[in-house]
């Protein structure tokens, strides 16, 4: 690719690029692709032994906007 294309170039080049997939489908080619064992390695056992699974729960609902930031912010002050 040319690092000199245009940013519209750039933008129809991306959108281009992408389809929609089922969420099955996501998540298999992850499995099949072996990422998840590799991410889960890099940080988020530690996290998880360090906090316990519901500081996870809570980082999951802050995602999906079910908890405002407050919420895993005050579960680790309550831990230490």
């Amino acid at each position: 690719m040319d690092y000199r294309i245009t940013r519209d170039e750039l933008v129809a080049m991306v959108e281009g690029s992408t389809r929609e997939l089922s969420a099955a489908d996501h998540l298999q080619l992850h499995r099949d692709a072996g990422d998840f064992a590799r991410w889960g390695r890099r940080g988020g056992l530690r996290t998880l032994a360090l906090y316990g699974s519901p500081y996870f729960s809570l980082l999951t609902r802050l995602r999906w906007g079910r908890v405002e930031v407050e919420a895993p912010v005050s579960y680790l002050e309550a831990l230490r």
